[in-house]
């Protein structure tokens, strides 16, 4: 009975830490980087590494950020489907936010026509980069084969270094 007792308070305990209850200076700052948020979901992720892109000037850059684990959060901005992550401390590293094709630049646009014009668009998102830089994340489905390609508002598609 004693060891009964034990798992289960060793099972609450491990729910607790992977039901997504981030720390207070984390949900601050989702509240503070995106105050329409609602249906608010988190989860910690274990990876060791953040992998980033920024494009300044038409350049991408890419860089790599040390954290033990981060936070995911996954809601929605009015009825579209969003997420960010954020550090443990509460910095804000990048955020993506679901698009309509007809939310798209034109130079976007063109490109996935030039790119998939046989395919079709499954998903579409922006994302933000900390410290500057956006891109598109293109979902398509050419045949029964599925990819995804990040362009930046130039529709420049760079190369897939993460």
């Amino acid at each position: 009975m004693k060891n009964f007792v034990i798992v289960l308070l060793l099972s609450f305990l491990t729910i607790e830490t992977y039901a997504g209850k981030p720390p207070r200076v984390v949900s601050n700052a989702l509240k503070q980087k995106f105050p329409s948020a609602t249906d608010i979901t988190w989860k910690r992720d274990s990876s060791s590494v953040f992998h980033g892109m920024m494009t300044m000037k038409g350049v991408w850059i890419y860089k790599n950020e040390r954290y033990d684990y981060y936070w995911i959060a996954e809601f929605k901005l009015g009825n579209k489907n969003a997420s960010a992550e954020f550090s443990t401390d509460g910095h804000w590293l990048w955020a993506e936010v679901e698009r309509t094709y007809s939310e798209v630049r034109e130079e976007v646009k063109n490109a996935i026509k030039r790119d998939y014009s046989n395919c079709g668009i499954i998903s579409i998102h922006l994302g933000e980069f900390v410290g500057g830089g956006s891109w598109y994340d293109v979902g398509v489905k050419c045949g029964s084969k599925e990819f995804e390609s990040s362009y930046d508002e130039n529709g420049w598609l760079p190369p897939r270094i993460l």
